[in-house]
Order: structure tokens, then sequence, then C-alpha cells
């Protein structure tokens, strides 16, 4: 192989993932907008993994898994594999989405009792109920802190790669017509990543963005992402 030809494929590939992945942008940097440095690099080595990992997914599946998803439906079919994946892939977002929803509210509105039951309005002071009395003192929630504890790197872990799947709808076609090689796409992709990575860390040392991604629910983005990959793709039908 030609070194030039060897270079133009790694940019073809690099391409590619920086069109189908510059929207990670949106749900990426709330997970980087962290003090701890050490979070930060763990966070980054999550999502570069898993997007290595949805690369090498991707030769898999050039393999045999696309194949197998024809099989299973009928060749008169609008349900290309290219379709079924994006739109599981934005499904699940979805109902990710509403568990991360649920325990923003658990956080932020609830306290469960000494014996953990179920989840009551949060209480400040000694508030009473009685005859002539209102209950007072309530704590209102305040404005919503981007989720807290919803940006674990175990959620990174799930939103990475549900909302990387869509990738394999470029990696397997290029793949299987042999326009680029397993290393080419390898390569391109792992520094598509660093240039997303580097992007997303300089847009977290702008202040105003970081108070703008912080009070944004991690669940709204990852809700209004889900929603989007579906409807791009049903439009795609």
């Amino acid at each position: 192989m030609k070194l030039g030809q060897f270079i133009s494929g790694v940019g073809i590939a690099m391409t590619m993932k920086l069109a189908s992945s510059v929207d990670d942008v949106v749900w990426l940097i709330p997970f980087l907008v962290v003090r701890d440095k050490q979070v930060l690099m763990t966070n980054v080595t999550v999502y570069s993994l898993i997007c290595t990992i949805q690369t090498l997914l991707s030769l898999g599946i050039s393999k045999g898994g696309v194949a197998a998803i024809e099989a299973l439906t009928p060749s008169s079919s609008k349900w290309s594999p290219e379709i079924i994946i994006s739109l599981s892939a934005g499904i699940f977002l979805i109902l990710f989405g509403f568990k991360l929803a649920y325990e923003w509210y658990k956080e932020n509105f609830c306290e469960e009792d000494d014996d953990g039951g179920e989840c009551e309005l949060k209480l400040e002071g000694d508030a009473l109920l009685n005859d002539d009395a209102l209950l007072t003192d309530i704590k209102q929630p305040g404005p919503a802190k981007g989720g807290g504890e919803s940006r674990t790197t175990s959620a990174l872990v799930a939103v990475a790669f549900l909302g990387s799947l869509d990738d394999l709808t470029l990696f397997v076609p290029m793949l299987v017509g042999k326009s680029i090689s397993y290393g080419e796409l390898i390569l391109g992709s792992l520094l598509a990543v660093l240039i997303i990575v580097f992007l997303c860390i300089f847009l977290t040392a702008c202040k105003p963005v970081v108070r703008i991604i912080e009070a944004i629910p991690l669940f709204f983005i990852v809700l209004v992402f889900g929603a989007v990959l579906v409807i791009k793709t049903l439009l795609a039908l």
C-alpha cells in the first residue's frame, strides 16, 4: 500500500468520524466540566475507549453482521441495517434519558427516609401543619445543577456507547465497499476522537459556556439528542 493512499484513507476515516460525531460535543462537555483532573482524565479515557470499541464493532459487523440483519428483514423492506442501528440507538438514548430524569428528580426534589422508603418533598426548618398553620419553610427546588450525581462515569459509558452507534452507519458501508482499510479506519477514528476531546476541553475553559452547561440537566441533553436521532432516522425512510 502506498503511503499517499494510506494517508488519504486515514483522512477519509477522520472526516467521517468528525461528521458523524461532531454532535458528541453537546453531551460530552457536561462530563468534562469537572474540577478534579483525575475525573477529567478518566472521562476522556472512557470516551476514547468507547469510540475505539465502536470502531472495532464496525469491523465485526462488516464481516458478517450486515448479512445477518439483512437475512432477518425482507428484501423489499426499507429497514436497512443502518436504519435499524440508528433507530435502536435513538430509542435507547431516550429511555436512558428518562432514567436520568428520574434520578435528577430524586436528587433535587426528594429525600428518602431513614428506612429507605419512598422519597418525600425536601423540608428544612421546623415546619408544622395544624389547624391554624400552613406548612412553611418548604425548601423549594433551586436551579438545576446540571444533573449532579447523574454525571457519573457509568452514565458516560451508556451515553457514549448509544450516542456513537450511528458511526456504524458510515463505517460499515465504507468497509464493506473496501473504500478504506481497517488500519485507516482505526487511525482516522482515533485522530477524530482527539480533535473532539480537545475541542470540548477548549470550550470548558470558557466560563460562559461552563455556566450554561452546568445549568442544563444531563437528562435534557440526552433526551433531545435521542429524539433528534430518531426523527432523523425516520425521515430517512
